[in-house]
């Protein structure tokens, strides 16, 4: 069961078979036959946690995860490959102790659907930390299956939520992705100076790399779509005031977020805010002179719509409103009576805590789940915070205060500086766990 949570391995190894032995070169390709009933009947394992990777057998499931959904209960599982007689797929978090197992067909021209009998999915709580790419303390670059490729300095990590994990790989100027269907790492772009933090828009149509460095300017960052299998990075440029003077100029930008429609942009010592159209690519500034410290980093949360930032140097989590517009003004304009100070009391050792009571060491990536929760790397203390929105601030995972590598139970693993983290829909997290040169997975329940 534990080698199946996660990180996939037993799927990845049969993805070449069908329940059959069929190989890929035989693979099946029928599409859903409306004209017949689906059929299901049989999960492997019928127990296990909050990603786990299940196989279900049966019949006239056709080829297409577009078309197939899965629920455990009623909560949707995430489909990795859908095969006519067979269905990998992942188990959603905390569908219930006992799950009833439902296949249904959607986008097709005849509603079908089919349910599991006589048996159910039994639901353990657990929680783990796995290392799903790299090789442990091997700073180099190279391509090829997940647990064999090497990163340069893996900093920051953004997941789709099909799986896709996309790193900055920023001191080897490259951008790449790790196919967790495919159980590979591949070279997505080298056209970066230096990749940092890289967020999705909240439909995940869109990703935004930032570039680090003056050395690209005047490129702010690059975007990336789903329409184009994210390859052919675009540049978004700086643009000029009306003094005829660059908006960010040679300021090196040190967080980055996106909403639907803008991509956020904070310089170093937080001089400058600004805000750049999706569409029209429009830079505005929104902000500058902030009372921050050196270094910050932002996550855009679509729970409550506020954008998040985690100072380094302060130790301390802030939001503010991005809409924010004073009376007078036609666009936002964020000052330091918009900062909300919501965790920390100055940089230190870990205490856990509610709101400003907690103290944490430096932070740097930060990010956001589905139900509002904030997390946050500690690189001084080696370990990943959670933040609630009761403002409950726990570690979720590694050893405070020690530096080190080992898998297992969160509360014993261990990380080496953790630079970002990326929080999935369903409660997965992804850690570029910078030092140790690996990508990191913790499910945490």
């Amino acid at each position: 069961m534990k080698k199946l949570t996660l990180s996939m391995l037993l799927l990845f190894s049969i993805f070449s078979c069908n329940k059959d032995g069929e190989t890929n070169g035989g693979e099946q390709t029928k599409p859903i036959d409306i004209n017949r009933s689906i059929e299901v009947t049989d999960i492997k394992p019928k127990e296990g946690g909050l990603g786990t990777g299940v196989i279900i057998n049966g019949e006239n499931f056709g080829n297409d995860t577009s078309k197939i959904e899965v629920y455990f209960n009623e909560k949707k599982a995430l489909l990795l490959k859908v095969k006519p007689t067979v269905i990998y797929a992942m188990v959603p978090k905390q569908p219930g102790d006992l799950s009833e197992i439902k296949i249904v067909a959607k986008n097709v021209a005849k509603p079908l659907e089919a349910v599991l009998k006589d048996v159910r999915f039994q639901y353990h709580i657990k929680a783990s930390v796995t290392t799903v790419a790299g090789v442990f303390n091997v700073s180099a670059v190279k391509d090829g299956p997940a647990l064999e490729a090497n990163f340069k300095r893996p900093s920051f990590v953004a997941v789709s939520d099909d799986n896709i994990i996309i790193v900055s790989d920023d001191d080897a100027g490259r951008v790449a992705a790790l196919s967790l269907q495919d159980n590979k790492v591949y070279t997505l772009s080298t056209d970066f100076s230096y990749p940092w933090q890289s967020s999705y828009t909240p439909d995940q149509s869109a990703l935004f790399i930032a570039e680090r460095t003056t050395a690209s300017k005047p490129i702010l960052f690059r975007g990336l779509y789903r329409n184009k299998n994210w390859l052919e990075p675009v540049p978004f440029y700086d643009q000029k005031d009306n003094n005829g003077n660059y908006i960010l100029g040679t300021e090196t930008i040190v967080g980055m977020t996106a909403d639907q429609e803008y991509v956020y942009l904070i310089t170093s010592g937080a001089k400058k805010l600004v805000r750049v159209h999706q569409q029209t690519r429009k830079v505005e500034l929104i902000g500058e002179k902030l009372n921050l410290s050196s270094w910050s980093y932002l996550a855009f949360n679509k729970k409550d719509g506020y954008v998040y930032l985690a100072s380094e140097e302060w130790g301390r989590v802030y939001r503010f409103d991005p809409k924010y517009t004073p009376a007078g003004n036609d666009k936002p304009w964020i000052g330091n009576g918009q900062l909300e100070h919501l965790i920390g009391t100055g940089r230190g050792k870990v205490r856990e805590g509610v709101g400003t009571s907690a103290q944490t060491g430096s932070l740097s990536g930060i990010s956001c789940d589905a139900d509002g929760n904030v997390y946050t790397c500690d690189f001084d203390n080696h370990v990943i915070w959670k933040i609630d929105p009761q403002l409950n601030a726990t570690v979720v995972a590694g050893t405070p205060g020690v530096s080190g590598y080992k898998d297992g139970i969160p509360k014993e693993s261990q990380f080496n500086s953790p630079y970002g983290v990326y929080a999935t829909s369903d409660g997965i997290l992804y850690v570029a766990d910078t030092f140790n040169r690996v990508i990191r997975c913790v499910a945490i329940q």
